[in-house]
């Protein structure tokens, strides 16, 4: 969710520089990979020796949420806090680009126009209950992961940023043969191959 949230963040920081940017995306990425390693870990110690679990069939199928707690119980909690925790705060920075893109609709132009309080609140819980409605719909948490691996993660962070920097070295006049653009063509075109390829694949299954 970097590239998305990148300018937001920065903007709102008091000394603006790529240093302190920089000190920013280091604390933020460190804390996320603890939190998610947390969740990891104890998802996968909670099962792997309970009796009817393999070690694979822990890592596949074992649910966190109704794991047999033994008897010592804080693991389980920690690991569900901190599940809790990074759903929580990671929330607010996925609605926030959506309500952005929203906003700049609905300003047609005019950069003084903001969304009023009504249309802000109407707004947000439309894209909160639209995700819920998703929720609900799609099976699992694997097959959301994949359907967004497959198709929107992909598109904000590689094929649009690959289509901004061409435009970008176009005005340099670089020409079509040069490393950069040849670079970012492959880029572009290995990573819409996977996509499809992970599509493909997870459409054959569930069928």
């Amino acid at each position: 969710m970097y590239q998305v949230n990148i300018p937001m963040i920065y903007t709102e920081l008091e000394k603006r520089n790529s240093k302190q940017m920089s000190k920013v995306l280091m604390f933020g990425t460190i804390g996320a990979v603890v939190l998610y390693i947390i969740v990891g870990v104890w998802g996968y110690v909670t099962f792997v020796d309970y009796p009817g679990y393999t070690a694979e069939e822990a890592l596949k199928d074992a649910n966190i949420l109704e794991a047999p707690y033994p008897k010592s119980v804080i693991p389980i909690l920690i690991g569900n806090f901190a599940l809790f925790f990074a759903i929580a705060t990671a929330a607010p920075l996925v609605v926030l680009p959506a309500k952005d893109t929203i906003e700049e609709i609905v300003a047609k132009g005019n950069p003084n126009r903001r969304l009023s309080n009504k249309e802000n609140l109407i707004t947000t819980l439309g894209l909160i209950v639209i995700c819920y409605l998703l929720s609900i719909v799609i099976p699992s948490i694997s097959a959301a992961m994949t359907l967004v691996g497959s198709t929107t993660n992909p598109a904000v962070g590689f094929v649009l940023p690959i289509i901004f920097y061409w435009k970008s070295i176009e005005e340099d006049n670089v020409p079509i043969c040069s490393c950069k653009k040849i670079t970012a063509i492959v880029v572009a075109v290995f990573i819409i191959c996977i996509s499809m390829l992970s599509l493909y694949n997870f459409f054959t299954n569930t069928i």
